[in-house]
């Protein structure tokens, strides 16, 4: 148990320290850290429903569709109903949006290089198979649970509680984020650059 979360406590220090790297090669003055996210993961796709946002990063609809419409006055992106059902929104990706995932892609690029450049090879592989293996499970486990933990979460009407049932500030990590390193909730992870006591 306590190995299991030393594991879980690394991996939410690498995600937060390559965060940090990312916001200190960046100047986004007019985003936050959390409108970063969701534009790097819109930007990814290119094109995707509003739907699939909010349960792909657990969000929840009234939040993210908030943020969606703050991003799309700033230029970032344009939501259209869809044919069938004028009430669904899909997102479209604009360039300075596309931009913005690419260049995320790069820094993060640059960073994973930087620090696995001196670990050997074959233990890199190692590294990632153990991790594709885990990951699996994770997905096995959420698709066997009604657990709310694998389902979005509503705010709550006084607004001190978060997507995630955390308090106000508090993140979850989410799959991808630590996958492909585009993280997939942008109310995910804690302000890049605050780390937690114990880290």
């Amino acid at each position: 148990m306590e190995r299991s979360l030393s594991i879980y406590r690394y991996i939410r220090r690498l995600y937060r320290l390559s965060q940090k790297y990312y916001v200190s090669q960046t100047e986004y003055p007019e985003l936050t850290p959390a409108d970063l996210q969701l534009i790097k993961h819109i930007g990814f796709h290119g094109e995707v429903s509003q739907r699939h946002l909010s349960e792909e990063m657990n969000i929840d609809k009234a939040m993210i569709s908030r943020t969606l419409q703050k991003l799309e006055a700033r230029g970032y992106l344009v939501r259209r109903g869809e044919e069938k059902d004028a009430r669904s929104k899909r997102v479209i990706a604009l360039p300075p949006a596309v931009d913005l995932y690419k260049q995320g892609q790069n820094l993060y690029e640059q960073f994973f290089d930087r620090i696995t450049g001196e670990v050997p090879p074959d233990d890199l592989a190692l590294f990632a198979q153990v991790l594709e293996q885990i990951l699996g499970n994770a997905r096995e486990l959420c698709r066997q649970t009604s657990d709310a933990s694998c389902q979005p979460r509503r705010a709550s009407k006084a607004g001190k509680e978060n997507v995630s049932g955390e308090s106000a500030g508090q993140e979850q990590v989410s799959e991808e984020s630590l996958t492909n390193m585009e993280p997939s909730s942008p109310y995910a992870e804690k302000v890049p650059g605050k780390e937690e006591a114990s880290s």
